[in-house]
């Protein structure tokens, strides 16, 4: 889906239907609404008539809704479509610290055999020297 198919999704629905439902669903009075946005009862009725809100009325409204309103804008990608560049250049970035993480995973294990190996043959060395000592001694 491209991101002109996203916006006419968007505008299957009515942001500022929705809020003025859920208003009066929580039966929130006008007063109270445009004193939390410190707006006025016109600027708040433009919300309910337009498709679309600023984003940080939208975040108001929500806290004081106690609903989060983006998920409407989740639903239609709207937002999914601001990250996926930045996932795009993510991804390959993961998956190469992945990669590096089990190169570097498998290095230490290789370097823990050769460290063990080393312990034993120094310890051989030494049983060697502490033997040839008291084969002197006798």
């Amino acid at each position: 889906m491209d991101k002109s198919e996203n916006r006419q999704n968007a505008n299957a629905w009515h942001i500022g239907e929705v809020i003025r439902g859920l208003v009066k669903e929580k039966e929130i009075k006008t007063d109270v609404l445009v004193a939390y946005l410190e707006i006025s009862d016109k600027e708040l009725e433009e919300i309910y008539q337009n498709h679309s809100i600023d984003i940080k009325k939208l975040i108001k409204i929500s806290e004081l809704l106690n609903y989060n309103l983006f998920v409407y804008y989740l639903d239609n990608n709207i937002i999914g479509d601001l990250f996926e560049n930045q996932m795009n250049v993510l991804d390959p970035q993961i998956k190469n610290l992945i990669l590096s993480l089990e190169t570097k995973s498998e290095e230490i294990a290789r370097l823990k055999i050769l460290a063990e190996a080393q312990r034993k043959v120094i310890e051989l060395y030494e049983t060697k020297a502490y033997l040839h000592a008291d084969g002197q001694k006798k």
